[in-house]
C-alpha cells in the first residue's frame, strides 16, 4: 500500500476518519443489540404463543366432556391436540394436567411415566423461566388453571424443548453480526472516500501554494468549492499585499543606497582633492563605503526573502562563478572541478546566491595550490549543499572559528575586507541554513553551505 495515501498522525483526515468510524461502529452496535433483542423476545413471544395454543387445546378437549356439574374424576384423558412430538417418549415436548394443587390426573405421553412436579409450585397462568426437563434438557414452561363448574380448579401445564430456540436465536445473532461486518467495511469504505474527496480541495490549495512558493505561479489559481474559496481568495490577498511590501522595501532601501553614497562620493572627492590629503579620513570613507554596501545588501536580501515565490537556479551560477574566477586566477594555473546535482533550485534570491558562491569560490581561489572542487547535492526535500574545497594551507579549528567573525582576517597580506565569510554566515542565517568549515581531504579548507531549496512539486 501506499504509505503517502494513509492519513499521517495528527491530521485533519485522520481526525475525521476516526471520529465518524467510532460514531458509525457505536450506532452498529446499538443496533445490533436493539435487533437482536427485538428478534430474541419475538421468537420467545410466538414460542410462548404456541404453548398457550397446546394448553388451550387440552382445555378445550376437557371441557368437551364436562356437562353439567360433572366432578373432574369423571374426565377421559385428551387425545392427540394435533402435535406428535407430545407422543415420543423425552422428546422434550410435555403436558400435564393436576387436580388442582393436588393429585396429577393426565400426563403426555412423551412423559412416559415422569411428572412436571415443578407445576405445582407457584405463579401459574405465566410462563417460567428456562427449566430442565425430565430427559436433561432445557424446557419452557406454560401453565394455566381451569375452573369446573363445581368449583374444583385443574392446572394445565405445557413445556416445550428450546434448544431449537436457542439454536435459532444464535443463528440470527451470527447472521447479524456477518451483515453489520460487512455494512462496517462498505460504511468506513465510504467514510474513507468521503474525507479524502472532502478535503481534496485543501490538498489542491497546498499544491498551487507550493507552484507559489517555486515561482511557476504568481497566486493560488483554480476552482474550489464556495466554502474554501474565500480562504483562497485571502491567501492571494495576502500574497499580494506581500508583494507591495517587498516592493516598497526595495524602493526605500534603492533611496537610501543613492542618499548616502553621493554625500559619500562627495566627501571622497574633496579629500582626495584637498591640499593635504588626510589618508585617515580617506580611509574611513572607505570603511563607511563598505558597511553602507554591506548593510543594503542585508537590507535587500531581508527584502528578497520576504517575498513568496522566490527562487533561484543553481546550476547556471555555479557555472558562470566558476568560469569567472577561472579567468580571473589564470596565472596560477588553476583547476576548479565541478560536480552538480541537475535540477536544484534556491529559494531565494539569485543576487544572494552569487555572492555566497562567489564568496567562498574565491576564498578557495585565493588560497589554493592548483585545485579547487564544487560540488552541490540535496540533503532533503528542502535543503541542499553547496561544498567547496581547496589544497591549499588550511586551517586549524579555532581559525575556522574566528574565520566566521565578522571582518575577521587572518593573512593581512591577502587583498580583502574580511567581510566575505561574514556575509556568508549571514546570508546563510538568514535563509535559515548554515556553514561549517573544516580540514579538506584535499590538504587545505572545506566549506559547507547548505541553504533551503525548492521542493519537486
Amino acid at each position: 500500500m501506499n504509505r503517502r495515501a494513509l492519513p499521517r498522525p495528527n491530521s485533519l483526515a485522520l481526525r475525521l476518519f476516526l471520529s465518524s468510524a467510532a460514531l458509525t461502529t457505536i450506532g452498529l452496535l446499538a443496533a445490533g443489540l436493539i435487533l437482536s433483542n427485538l428478534y430474541s423476545r419475538s421468537v420467545q413471544q410466538a414460542f410462548d404463543a404456541q404453548l398457550e395454543a397446546y394448553a388451550n387445546a387440552l382445555i378445550g378437549a376437557l371441557s368437551a366432556q364436562i356437562s353439567g356439574r360433572s366432578a373432574a374424576i369423571s374426565l377421559s384423558p385428551p387425545q392427540n391436540i394435533g402435535e406428535a412430538r407430545f407422543l415420543e417418549p423425552l422428546s422434550g415436548w410435555y403436558w400435564q394436567i393436576g387436580e388442582g394443587r393436588g393429585a396429577i390426573l393426565f400426563t403426555s405421553d412423551s412423559l412416559i411415566g415422569s411428572t412436571l412436579d415443578f407445576v405445582m409450585a407457584d405463579s401459574a397462568n405465566a410462563p417460567d423461566d428456562m427449566l430442565e426437563g425430565p430427559g436433561g434438557e432445557a424446557i419452557r414452561l406454560f401453565q394455566r388453571s381451569y375452573k369446573l363448574p363445581n368449583d374444583s380448579e385443574l392446572l394445565v401445564a405445557v413445556a416445550g424443548n428450546v434448544t431449537q430456540l436457542n439454536l435459532d436465536i444464535d443463528d440470527f445473532r451470527s447472521s447479524l453480526l456477518i451483515t453489520f461486518l460487512v455494512f462496517a467495511a462498505f460504511l468506513g469504505l465510504a467514510i474513507y472516500l468521503q474525507v479524502r474527496l472532502g478535503l481534496r480541495p485543501l490538498k489542491a490549495i497546498r499544491r498551487a501554494l507550493r507552484e507559489v512558493q517555486a515561482g511557476r505561479s504568481q497566486k493560488v489559481e483554480g476552482r474550489f468549492p464556495s466554502e474554501i474559496a474565500p480562504v483562497v481568495e485571502e491567501i492571494n490577498g495576502l500574497i499580494d499585499a506581500n508583494k507591495g511590501v517587498v516592493e516598497r522595501a526595495r524602493t526605500h532601501v534603492g533611496n537610501l543606497a543613492h542618499a548616502l553614497k553621493t554625500p559619500l562620493s562627495v566627501i571622497a572627492n574633496e579629500a582626495s582633492g584637498a591640499a593635504v590629503k588626510d589618508r585617515k579620513i580617506t580611509e574611513q570613507i572607505t570603511v563607511m563605503r563598505d558597511q553602507v554596501n554591506h548593510y543594503l545588501s542585508r537590507a535587500r536580501s531581508a527584502a528578497g526573502l520576504a517575498a513568496v515565490g522566490t527562487s533561484t537556479q543553481v546550476d547556471p551560477i555555479v557555472d558562470s562563478l566558476v568560469r569567472a574566477m577561472e579567468k580571473i586566477y589564470r596565472d596560477k594555473d588553476l583547476k576548479i572541478k565541478v560536480t552538480m546535482e541537475d535540477n536544484i533550485v534556491f529559494r531565494g534570491e539569485k543576487q544572494d546566491l552569487e555572492e555566497v558562491i562567489g564568496n567562498l569560490v574565491d576564498n578557495a581561489s585565493k588560497w589554493a595550490t592548483s585545485i579547487v572542487t564544487v560540488n552541490t547535492r540535496k540533503l532533503n526535500k528542502t535543503q541542499w549543499v553547496l561544498c567547496v574545497e581547496d589544497d591549499g594551507p588550511g586551517m586549524t579549528s579555532e581559525q575556522c572559528k574566528l574565520a566566521l567573525k565578522r571582518g575577521k582576517r587572518l593573512d593581512e597580506t591577502v587583498a580583502g575586507s574580511g567581510l566575505g565569510l561574514s556575509i556568508v554566515v549571514e546570508t546563510a542565517n538568514l535563509y535559515t541554513g548554515s556553514i561549517n568549515l573544516e580540514r579538506s581531504e584535499l590538504g587545505g579548507l572545506k566549506a559547507e553551505l547548505t541553504l533551503p531549496c525548492v521542493s519537486e512539486a
